[in-house]
């Protein structure tokens, strides 16, 4: 499945996935900016990307991401399946 997810910048805008993702995704960021990601239980990461990096996430558990740059960001999310 591909996505495109855009995420509202300023606190408390993020995104929460309480189920995780229980595939691997490559994600393709279509602008500048900058993100926090936290998972349950651990310390929270600060993610800078350029417009057309691309990135893998391995599965995972619950997280909140948000949008700390002072513009909407738009990243397409590709789930990869299993074999």
């Amino acid at each position: 499945m591909v996505v495109e997810s855009i995420f509202a910048c300023g606190i408390g805008s993020g995104a929460r996935a309480t189920g995780g993702h229980a595939t691997h995704r490559v994600l393709v960021y279509l602008d500048d900016g900058v993100m926090t990601r936290e998972e349950t239980g651990a310390t929270k990461q600060t993610i800078e990307f350029k417009r057309g990096d691309v990135r893998w996430r391995p599965a995972s558990g619950a997280y909140v991401a948000e949008n700390t740059s002072t513009r909407p960001i738009r990243i397409l999310e590709i789930d990869l399946k299993g074999p």
